[in-house]
């Protein structure tokens, strides 16, 4: 089945150069990580727009990068889950796609797109323009087509896929604390801090 035919809706975010600490959230490319997942602490905070209600993220929105001048950062895509206590919006290089879920499972569609960046696929219908950004045209996002099996089946795959991504998650906090450790062990042994007697 195409892209177009199992969606509410797929629109582009907005552009806004200025800043403002009291404002709303304003995802970017760059807070979508190449793995699929959302950068928590990677975002902006812009002045809260009049028409920011036509911007807002919901629960099982994706996002999915629709410009960008890396073709290797080009349709890498998001499953937003309310990580956030606030409002969030998003910026003009990204597309936020709202699944109709009365006809299919998001995370299945947010897998399938996610697949497709990683295969590589976005690259073959982007257009580069004169100065160098890449961008997926939406007629051609729609087209995509996207393995439409039975909403049991669906489950079941979102389900082994999920909790891959929950022991990727944990494995990469643990490597994190790790890292500190270390790096804490090697401020207190290389600068003498802490003496080791020898044999």
């Amino acid at each position: 089945i195409k892209l177009g035919e199992i969606i509410l809706e797929a629109k582009s975010g907005f552009a806004c150069g200025k800043r403002d600490e009291n404002g709303i959230i304003q995802l970017r490319m760059d807070s979508i990580n190449l793995d699929g997942s959302l950068n928590r602490s990677n975002f902006v905070r812009i002045p809260k727009p009049d028409n920011v209600h036509e911007y807002l993220l919901k629960s099982k929105d994706i996002i999915l990068v629709n410009t960008s001048g890396s073709v290797d950062h080009l349709g890498k895509v998001a499953l937003f889950d309310n990580e956030f206590n606030e409002c969030v919006t998003y910026s003009n290089h990204l597309t936020r796609i709202r699944v109709n879920e009365d006809l299919i499972v998001p995370e299945w569609v947010y897998f399938i797109l996610h697949y497709t960046h990683i295969k590589g696929k976005f690259k073959t219908i982007r257009h580069t323009q004169a100065g160098g950004q890449n961008n997926i045209p939406l007629q051609h996002l729609l087209e995509i087509s996207i393995p439409y099996p039975c909403r049991s089946e669906q489950q079941k795959i979102v389900e082994i896929l999920s909790a891959v991504d929950k022991k990727l998650e944990f494995e990469r906090q643990r490597k994190e604390k790790l890292e500190r450790l270390k790096r804490g062990l090697m401020d207190l042994l290389l600068t003498g801090k802490i003496r080791l007697k020898g044999e």
